[in-house]
C-alpha cells in the first residue's frame, strides 16, 4: 500500500501521541511525513557526543577488556613487559572502536532523520506488530550512509546508539514543561486558599473580639464573612 494511502489513518497523529501501528507501512509512513520539534532535534544532536563515548567504550570493553590487562609487579621486569604490550593493544583497540562509529558532532541535516528512524523503530519494538513486520520496520532503508554504505533503520539505531540516549531527549519540552507548570500553578493556588482562610480567620477573630454575639453577627456581615 503506498504511503499516500496511510493518511488519513494517519492524519490525527503527532510526534507525542503517534497513531496506534498497524504494520510496517503504516508506521513506516507516519514517521517519514511526521513533523519533529526542533527543541527536541537540538536535545538530541547535544546528547549524541556523550552517546557516542558510551558507544566507543562499550565497544573497547567487548574487544579488548580492561579486566584482561596483565598485573605488574614491582621487581618483575617481564610482567611490566606484558602490561606495556597490553596497553599498545588496547591503545589500538580503542582507535578502531573510535572508527567504528560515526564521528560526532552530528551533522545537523542528520538530527529529523536520525530522530524519526528511533523513534520509529522504538515505537514498533514496543508494540503488537508481529515480529516480522518489526524486522520490515528495521530494515527499512534510510537515505544516511556510513563508510560509503547505505544503512537501514536498524543500522541507524546501532551505529547511533539509540538505547544509550536518555529518554527525556525524546520529549517534547513544550509538553513537559506546560505539565511542570500545571503542576506548579496547582500549587500556588492552594498556597494562596491557605493564605486567605489564614488570613480571614485573622480578621474574623479580630471584629468578633469582646463584642456580644448579636454585634459579632452584625460586624462579620459588614465585612462579607456571612451572608445577609
Amino acid at each position: 500500500m503506498p504511503e499516500s494511502e496511510w493518511d488519513e489513518y494517519n492524519a490525527d497523529g503527532t510526534y507525542a501521541y503517534p497513531p496506534e501501528p498497524v504494520c510496517a507501512e503504516q508506521l513506516i509512513a507516519f514517521w517519514r511525513r511526521c513533523p519533529v520539534p526542533d527543541a527536541v532535534l537540538a536535545q538530541v544532536q547535544r546528547a549524541h557526543p556523550d552517546v557516542r563515548r558510551q558507544l566507543v567504550q562499550a565497544h573497547v570493553e567487548k574487544t579488548h577488556p580492561s579486566s584482561s590487562r596483565p598485573r605488574e609487579r614491582v621487581f618483575s621486569g617481564e610482567s611490566r613487559q606484558s602490561a606495556a604490550d597490553w596497553d599498545r593493544i588496547h591503545e589500538a583497540a580503542a582507535a578502531a572502536s573510535d572508527a567504528h562509529f560515526p564521528p560526532a558532532p552530528m551533522p545537523s541535516g542528520q538530527v529529523r532523520q536520525l530522530v524519526r528512524v528511533m523513534r520509529a523503530v522504538d515505537q514498533a519494538y514496543s508494540s503488537s506488530l508481529p515480529e516480522d513486520e518489526y524486522k520490515r520496520v528495521k530494515d527499512e532503508p534510510s537515505s544516511m550512509t556510513w563508510e560509503g554504505q547505505p544503512m537501514t533503520w536498524g543500522n541507524v539505531c546501532y551505529f547511533y546508539g539509540e538505547g544509550h540516549y536518555p529518554n527525556r531527549v525524546w520529549q517534547d519540552p513544550a509538553i513537559r514543561d506546560d505539565g511542570k507548570l500545571e503542576v506548579v500553578a496547582q500549587q500556588l493556588a492552594d498556597l494562596t486558599e491557605t493564605v486567605n482562610r489564614i488570613r480571614d480567620g485573622q480578621d474574623a477573630d479580630f471584629l468578633t473580639r469582646g463584642r456580644s454575639a448579636r454585634q459579632a453577627e452584625r460586624a462579620l456581615r459588614d465585612a462579607g464573612f456571612t451572608k445577609t
